[in-house]
């Protein structure tokens, strides 16, 4: 593909359960509180986090793309 290496490497650890979110960190350790931080409604998956997060939906109403 034609793109960033860094947009390839986000996509390949998103694939792979990479990314450290909350919810594959207390999936892995136990530890902590897999809840968003950010709106503190639901856990926090790579999903949640880049696209369902009611905090982060308002940070791509910004964004100069659709």
């Amino acid at each position: 593909l034609n793109i960033s290496h860094k947009i390839k490497m986000f996509s390949w650890k998103g694939l792979r359960e990479a990314v450290p979110v909350k919810e594959l960190i207390w999936r892995r350790v136990k530890m902590g509180d897999p809840i968003c931080s950010r709106c503190g409604e639901e856990v926090e998956t790579l999903e949640h986090m880049l696209l369902k997060c009611n905090k982060v939906k308002d940070i791509w109403k910004l964004a100069p793309i659709q």
